[in-house]
């Protein structure tokens, strides 16, 4: 069995895509980039996940795929995994998706992680405190923050990546912690690799590559996205969910009143599922849309550069992942130099002051 409490050597790059997308090219894309295909079946159970993985993988090429809850707990999931290439299991770990005491899923992940690589994605704050207070054995987390698409956390991914190495420094433990989501350009990727991220994994900034399949409409509407055509619904009844958005009749907007209808009166577990399954019902992937007034569609800000990741670093998606991962390493190969010409400077603080570096910031702490 693998040592899971290693840190990885290399920080993990991944993109994410459809389960219609296996193919050789998006395979030997990822081989030839450096990056993972991370091939998203969250919204299969398990018997679909593996009915599908052997007619689009019999060759075994996929190694990373996101799973739904119901699939980690199915216990046929590990057994039939192991006839397939999948060496990298991630899952989101929203406390909301999994009812009662958090052990059993957790003892799960602990499982699991005997013959796989599991990644939890995490963007609850004391789900994080407990995962890194107690010895899970699984070695790894991906931080969701609210920027990311569907149901994401209430901090921001900023705000959650300080949270986490906070906890990490008081518990003196080593774990390594990835991104999931919300990261968008070279420089942003760099201030988390640079920080200590083991990490990112990328949504949507390469869906305006050649690679990604969709028809000319729906490339037209994705070109003209913008940062703020996205909306957060479900904060009050804590399980938010980033949605696109574009205006009072959009179905955003629909799925906002049935969260008023349901906190009008006492907020329990069950209201709060209800309201994770009407959206998981009604819910389309952004790709499989024309975004129209009658759909509900999952979809982070990271998606909003997808037309300028496309200007700046073309549209062949394997030119442009290798250039974008080019700029990132120039940027981290930067930064040591940017850090060290901070410390000699006048901004500097002096004797009894500590500073914090976290992406797109720095923090004096006065001691």
């Amino acid at each position: 069995m693998e040592d899971q409490t290693l840190p990885s050597p290399v920080p993990i790059i991944a993109f994410v895509w459809r389960p219609g997308e296996i193919n050789p090219a998006v395979s030997e894309m990822a081989q030839r980039t450096g990056s993972r295909a991370l091939f998203d079946f969250s919204t299969m159970g398990a018997e679909d996940l593996r009915s599908f993985l052997q007619t689009a993988d019999p060759a075994g090429q996929v190694s990373d795929i996101k799973i739904s809850a119901a699939a980690l707990m199915n216990p046929s999931t590990g057994r039939f995994l192991k006839e397939t290439g999948v060496r990298n299991l991630w899952v989101e770990c929203q406390p909301r998706f999994f009812p009662g005491n958090p052990s059993a899923w957790l003892q799960r992940l602990r499982t699991l992680s005997e013959d796989y690589r599991c990644f939890p994605i995490i963007g609850d704050v004391p789900l994080l405190a407990a995962m890194v207070k107690e010895d899970s054995g699984i070695g790894r987390i991906v931080l969701k923050g609210c920027e990311a698409a569907g149901f994401v956390s209430g901090e921001t991914t900023l705000g959650l990546y300080a949270a986490a190495r906070e906890l990490l420094h008081a518990s003196a433990k080593s774990l390594d912690v990835l991104i999931w989501g919300g990261v968008s350009t070279p420089e942003a990727a760099a201030a988390f690799l640079s920080t200590g991220a083991a990490g990112i994994v990328f949504e949507s900034v390469h869906w305006l590559t050649n690679l990604v399949v969709m028809d000319d409409r729906q490339r037209q509407q994705l070109a003209r996205l913008r940062v703020d055509s996205t909306a957060l619904v479900g904060l009050d009844l804590q399980v938010p969910c980033r949605l696109f958005n574009k205006g009072i009749r959009w179905p955003s907007r629909k799925i906002q009143a049935f969260e008023d209808s349901l906190c009008a009166a006492e907020i329990t577990d069950e209201s709060c599922r209800a309201f994770i399954g009407q959206v998981q019902a009604s819910a389309v992937h952004p790709l499989d849309s024309h975004f129209t007034q009658n759909e509900v569609i999952p979809l982070g800000v990271e998606a909003a550069f997808a037309a300028s990741f496309a200007e700046r670093f073309g549209s062949g998606t394997e030119p442009a992942v290798k250039a974008f991962l080019a700029e990132v390493r120039n940027l981290c190969d930067a930064a040591g130099a940017k850090k060290d010409c901070f410390r000699d400077s006048p901004l500097a603080p002096g004797d009894g002051h500590q500073v914090s570096f976290y992406p797109g910031r720095h923090v004096l702490d006065h001691r």
